[in-house]
């Protein structure tokens, strides 16, 4: 049976390592961007992220920019998670980098 969507929430897109990580965190966290990317292409069907897709409401620009360069070509729905929000205000969400993308 082909899929409809991948289902998934959570992504926690960041710029700094989490102190407790001890591997190329940075590597590691766009190698599964990158899998979800082609496993979307691979079946044609769209990604829904079900909130937190950053870890902190501001985005660095350069993280912006090798998000939108790995996903651009696939349909992402997401809804905003409280991380994804400045102050966890839906109406600050164009002040944010979810806004932005």
């Amino acid at each position: 049976m082909k899929p409809n969507a991948i289902l998934t929430s959570d992504w926690h897109i960041r710029a700094d390592t989490p102190a407790s990580r001890t591997d190329d965190f940075t590597a590691a966290m766009w190698k599964k961007v990158q899998f979800i990317n082609d496993l979307a292409n691979e079946h044609n069907i769209p990604i829904l992220i079900a909130g937190d897709l950053s870890h902190r409401p501001q985005w660095p620009n350069w993280l912006l920019e090798k998000f939108m360069s790995i996903i651009s070509d696939i349909e992402i729905i997401a809804i905003a998670g409280q991380h994804d929000l400045p102050g966890h205000n839906l109406e600050a969400i164009p002040q944010s980098g979810f806004g932005v993308l």
